[in-house]
């Protein structure tokens, strides 16, 4: 078979599996709202409103596109989960095509014919991978619901697709529009939620393998050492950073020169754009051409925050920390209305304050931070209201897990603690026990072994477990199940799989693998898709016990990568 014909095979199948997936998602989506923030979002959605922090503008937009064709105002819930039940879709739509194009390129070069054997194994590998995650457990629950998960679901699986497409396109002179266009989708992606980011060690690997011609372990680090680098540049200087610089021109244009509010903002988007935009023209060099057009693409995408400023400003009745300048704003960007988690190094929950002598007395030791400025309208001037501080500890550890105070008790209970400050083994045993085996690969076995019902549990053995169905190995963990009361053995959230969807996906580990030097390569990618959405966000989190609701809905993009196993 030539590869036009196998291209249309390809299509037709892709969007077979889109129509399966839109079809079983819009019978199945809510028809009004469910707990958490689903009201909020879809109320944000009709009318443009400011939701909480970091708040999700293009996702915002969208929304109100869909609220349009509500028929009444009964209706405009459905109507926002039908918009992400169609992104869920989508998002199986890309994962078919991604893993067929991975298969075929360890299969056959990209011009060689094909057999109906390679295109029965190609199409089928798309097949049962896409259908697996389709039906999976945390995907289908999202897919349903007004929230923003399977948007960020539908936008990671596009820009892996994509940076897939570029690797066929990456010789010629057309190949750097997808780099383009995924630095712009990874801007929007941010006015919907920031888990996209965590594509960007596969994208960079990906372009590594396909531009250099000898590769190297030494190499493959850097390039994962230069993703992380990235993503701290983006998410730690870019964003915050645009918002300082922001600042630093609305002061010099509000409080030095007398004009009105946002007039330094509008100065320095424009100025940005406009030496962007020079750049692009007067550097013709490929590597800086491209990468000016990326950040450009980039700061483009991210413009939907425009939504949440001029929304703060019109006041809306729903309008969470009213961010209507960019000071505000800033502080809404950083999250910082949320208590911070220690990520390498920080308290415990038995960390006292540090106290420093004044005078006769002893106060508790400040860190400083930057002034926090609010607009005075009377006087038409920004104004000092305070300065940031911090508490400063004492007795801190390193890689703290065990951080906050109000939570000694259940610490102890999941780390076998005694009293008295943690130690390094009780820390460890917590990040092991609760937040790697509890908060993580609990989840992961519900999608791809079973689960045992939807009852939030806090470690108990009848709530909320993984299970095999195989009556011997759940026994053995979790107590003989046909004890359980008719309540919980008949629960809606009973499923078995019987760890099969597990046993391929290990299966398909091991054939990537057994590939060649291009299967290792291509395992690498795939693997720092799975780790980077799943294993690196607990450790970022760094989640405290008692959590009010399951977060298996935070790791979907890293259950998307094993269904590519599968």
């Amino acid at each position: 078979m030539n590869y036009l014909l196998f291209k249309r095979w390809n299509d037709f199948s892709g969007w077979l599996v889109f129509l399966i997936a839109a079809f079983v998602y819009g019978m199945t989506i809510e028809p009004t709202a469910s707990f958490w923030d689903c009201p909020e979002f879809i109320s944000c959605a009709e009318k443009l409103q400011v939701g909480h922090p970091p708040g999700a503008p293009f996702y915002m937009l969208v929304g109100n596109l869909f609220t349009q064709f509500a028929s009444d105002p009964s209706q405009v819930s459905r109507t926002v989960n039908f918009l992400n039940a169609l992104l869920s879709a989508g998002c199986i739509l890309f994962l078919f095509w991604s893993i067929t194009r991975l298969v075929r390129s360890l299969l056959k070069e990209e011009k060689e014919n094909l057999s109906v054997t390679d295109v029965i194994i190609i199409l089928g590998s798309g097949l049962v991978g896409a259908l697996a995650y389709t039906f999976s457990d945390t995907f289908w629950f999202s897919a349903v619901e007004g929230e923003v998960y399977a948007f960020s679901s539908f936008l990671t699986a596009l820009v892996f697709w994509m940076i897939l497409r570029w690797q066929d396109e990456s010789d010629t002179v057309y190949g750097d529009r997808w780099i383009i266009l995924i630095a712009y989708i990874i801007g929007l992606s941010i006015g919907v939620h920031l888990l996209n980011l965590l594509c960007i060690p596969a994208i960079v690997l990906v372009f590594y393998y396909q531009k250099y011609r000898t590769i190297s372990l030494k190499g493959a680090i850097a390039a994962i050492a230069l993703s992380g680098l990235l993503i701290v540049l983006i998410l730690f200087v870019y964003i915050p950073g645009m918002a300082d610089i922001g600042g630093w021109f609305e002061l010099l244009f509000v409080n030095v020169l007398g004009f009105p509010f946002q007039t330094g903002l509008i100065v320095f988007l424009t100025i940005t754009f406009f030496l962007l935009i020079a750049g692009i023209y007067r550097f013709k060099k490929r590597l800086i051409n491209t990468a000016l057009w990326c950040i450009l693409m980039l700061t483009v995408g991210c413009t939907t925050y425009a939504v949440i400023l001029i929304r703060a400003n019109a006041n809306t009745p729903l309008n969470e920390n009213a961010p209507d300048n960019i000071f505000a704003l800033k502080s809404y960007l950083n999250r910082e209305q949320y208590e911070s988690a220690p990520l390498l190094y920080g308290k415990t929950y038995a960390s006292e304050p540090e106290y420093v002598p004044e005078g006769d007395y002893y106060k508790v030791k400040m860190k400083t931070g930057g002034a926090v400025y609010r607009p005075n309208r009377e006087e038409g001037k920004y104004k000092v209201i305070r300065n940031k501080e911090e508490v400063c500890y004492s007795q801190n550890m390193l890689f703290s897990r065990m951080w906050n105070d109000r939570m000694a008790s259940s610490y102890k209970s999941w780390s076998e603690g005694t009293d008295g400050a943690p130690t390094q083994k009780e820390n460890l045993t917590y990040f092991f026990t609760y937040q790697l085996n509890y908060m993580y690969w609990r989840y992961f076995l519900w999608n791809f072994v079973g689960r045992q019902n939807d009852i939030q549990g806090h470690g108990e053995p009848e709530h909320g477990n993984w299970i095999t169905g195989i009556p011997l190995l759940d026994n053995l963990r979790l107590g003989d199940q046909q004890l359980l009361p008719e309540s919980l053995r008949q629960n809606k959230g009973h499923n078995v799989f019987y760890a099969l969807p597990l046993l391929l996906g290990l299966v398909g580990i091991y054939w990537q693998w057994m590939r060649g030097k291009k299967g290792m390569q291509q395992f690498s990618v795939v693997f720092f898709l799975f780790f980077m959405t799943g294993l690196a966000i607990v450790l970022y989190l760094n989640q405290t016990p008692g959590q009010p609701r399951e977060r298996d809905y935070a790791y979907a993009g890293s259950f998307y990568a094993f269904a590519i196993w599968i």
